[in-house]
């Protein structure tokens, strides 16, 4: 289910893409590349953590653990970097298109902390935590996913309303 979400925001690169060309003005521009990045980012250590939740299901634990722990330092750097994008953005932008940075980011990071307390009930000692640990990571992956497909929707707005871009 999380695969044809990551393709389906695949677009965001292409969209994205018009604002680092210089679509808008420079202040708007210069938070795009952090930002693409930083999806970009959360996007491959979503998958990271899918699969490694895949293989986990399949009792492939250690290749498992280290899949996650990969994307979820991924998905970390991807936050920093897209917390970094939209700061350079201005707030008239990101208000016409239905946000802030806190209402986009806030999903985000929540889901993040939710992802790493699902994982820290999954690898410590105790194994009657691991079913509930990975349902914890379960329902952290899909609110992270839907919170990815708020921010395309929001990037493709500024992409759209800056100047010269259609």
């Amino acid at each position: 289910m999380i695969a044809i979400r990551i393709r389906d925001l695949s677009r965001a690169s292409l969209v994205l893409a018009a604002l680092l060309a210089g679509c808008g003005d420079h202040h708007d521009g210069s938070g795009a590349a952090d930002t693409w990045t930083g999806m970009n980012d959360m996007l491959s250590g979503l998958a990271l953590v899918d699969h490694g939740l895949a293989q986990y299901r399949a009792s492939e634990r250690p290749v498992a653990v280290h899949d996650m722990e990969s994307g979820m330092w991924r998905m970390s750097q991807g936050l920093s970097a897209m917390r970094s994008g939209l700061g350079a953005m201005s707030e008239q932008m990101m208000s016409r298109c239905g946000g802030s940075r806190q209402a986009w980011m806030g999903p985000l990071e929540a889901s993040m902390g939710e992802l790493r307390a699902g994982h820290a009930m999954m690898t410590d000692s105790a194994a009657t935590n691991d079913a509930d640990g990975l349902a914890r990571m379960d329902k952290a992956r899909r609110s992270a996913g839907d919170a990815m497909s708020v921010m395309s929707v929001a990037m493709s707005c500024m992409a759209h309303d800056s100047r010269g871009c259609d």
